[in-house]
């Protein structure tokens, strides 16, 4: 029994000299004899009792040396639902967790009431269970106010650490200077998991803010099966069909939201055009813009396959009624046609004429990072969270349970080739029509660009402005839009 005690006291003794010693230059570990006293000293947690006993079950009696007493810390930590560990690279004793808990603020804006929010809770559980040392705690806001309180958060240096909404808001935030720039904090291994285009598509200026994992929405061709059977590939196909379809008793091959520019911004892309150049000025003075008024013009007056006028209600309403063969419309809206019992099917939007496909602006929710972080184990913790919610399976978890967005789509590269998407063929063209669009322009000043085409386009479908004056009206406008409300 003595010699038992006598090495369960060296082993004790040793190993403390070794921790103490480890702390001021890992020197060699130091061995001596010592008196201890045994008294039968109970341990007593929270007015119970504790039986000391090491890891084979025997027990273990705490002693005294100096006057000082020695308990067991593995026993101890047991005893209070803490973890204990040895790390003999560094001759470090850790009690509970190895790295400190980190807190992270995380605020999503998805739609209340469609209950789609809930799957948030579920991936954080999982996530809590891998990374017990990382607390997320999540807040909900619609978009809006989600908006506004990130920014003026912020810029008083506080806010949530992590923030998931709409792609939109990447060119607002980087002007105010309210985002961390990405590309260190991630490694060039986490960019390569996503599909190429997608990762460069949400970049501004070549940097990265921003982190897409679903992408919610785009523009598509819907036609009714009634009056199509195959889809055309060409605009010269589709205004053929049209034609055909089109007839004095309100039925038109072609119906689309005219009214706004983001309907008809594929063409623009089609033709070859884009909104900014590579510094992010305005290149709206172009000789694409010009071939997209023209098209326009031609829909309407030489072609004649579009209602006079359409917005959005009167596009989508002459659709549902089985009046117009084709409608340009966003995914947003298969679930409306089913309920109304169509038989539809989609396609890409064709080829504008020169052989190039249609470029629909399309829509992803983005994950950012506030730019107040400074702290090592914070920015650790964030990069730790946002690298679990871009795995496939968690990317595939959030795309199928979001019941606003219900054919959104994955961004990670694996994800993409799933079952999940590759065997559903409604998904699989939707990723079709993607891979040839492009995303919102990042830039502040896209609204105003929008705001610019808008009155000019409304005046060459009614004749009032000439396709090849439209150009250069919209340039101007932008210029003035921009820097009457952001400055030079």
């Amino acid at each position: 029994m003595k010699r038992e005690l006598k090495g369960f006291i060296m082993g004790a003794i040793a190993m403390a000299l070794i921790f103490s010693l480890a702390l001021t230059g890992f020197a060699a570990p130091v061995y001596k004899t010592i008196t201890a006293t045994f008294n039968n000293i109970k341990i007593y947690a929270d007015g119970t009792l504790i039986q000391l006993k090491d890891s084979k079950g025997n027990n273990i009696e705490p002693f005294m040396y100096n006057g000082i007493t020695y308990v067991p810390l593995e026993t101890m930590g047991q005893a209070f639902k803490k973890p204990v560990q040895w790390d003999s690279k560094t001759n470090s004793i850790y009690i509970g967790n190895k790295t400190k808990a980190i807190t992270l603020n995380f605020s999503e804006s998805d739609d209340l009431t469609s209950g789609s929010h809930s799957f948030w809770d579920d991936i954080i559980k999982s996530f809590s269970a891998k990374y017990p040392n990382i607390i997320i705690k999540r807040t909900h806001a619609t978009v809006e106010s989600q908006r506004s309180s990130w920014q003026n958060q912020v810029a008083y240096g506080e806010g949530p650490h992590v923030i998931s909404c709409p792609q939109d808001n990447v060119g607002l935030f980087t002007t105010a200077g309210t985002v961390m720039q990405l590309d260190s904090l991630f490694s060039k291994s986490f960019y390569d998991r996503f599909d190429k285009k997608i990762i460069n598509d949400s970049k501004l200026d070549g940097k990265t803010y921003a982190i897409p994992y679903e992408i919610i929405q785009s523009l598509v061709l819907i036609y009714n099966k009634r009056f199509v059977k195959e889809p055309p590939k060409t605009m010269d196909e589709l205004v053929k069909v049209s034609k055909s379809l089109t007839n004095s008793q309100g039925r038109y091959g072609l119906v689309f939201n005219m009214a706004e520019p983001y309907f008809y911004i594929p063409f623009l892309g089609g033709f070859g055009g884009q909104i900014f150049d590579s510094k992010g000025n305005f290149t709206l003075n172009s000789e694409a813009m010009k071939k997209t008024a023209q098209f326009m013009y031609d829909l309407k007056f030489k072609h004649k396959i579009v209602p006079k006028e359409a917005n959005y209600d009167i596009a989508n309403g002459l659709f549902k009624d089985g009046r117009a063969g084709f409608i340009i419309n966003g995914t947003w809206a298969f679930e409306e046609y089913k309920d109304a019992g169509m038989n539809f099917g989609i396609a890409k939007i064709p080829q504008v004429p020169g052989g190039k496909w249609s470029v629909p602006f399309y829509g992803s929710k983005v994950f950012m990072v506030n730019p107040n972080i400074t702290d090592t184990d914070t920015k650790n913790a964030v990069r730790t969270f946002i690298e679990y919610l871009n795995t496939p399976e968690i990317q595939l978890r959030i795309v199928a349970a979001d019941k606003t967005h219900a054919f959104s789509l994955p961004t990670h590269k694996d994800a993409l080739n799933n079952a999940y998407v590759q065997k559903n063929p409604t998904l699989k063209v939707v990723w079709e029509q993607i891979s040839v669009g492009t995303t919102m322009p990042p830039h502040a000043g896209t609204i105003f660009a929008f705001d610019a085409m808008k009155p000019v386009f409304k005046d060459v479908m009614d004749a009032k402005v000439k396709p090849e004056q439209a150009p250069a009206i919209i340039q101007k406008k932008a210029i003035e839009i921009y820097a009457s409300i952001l400055g030079n």
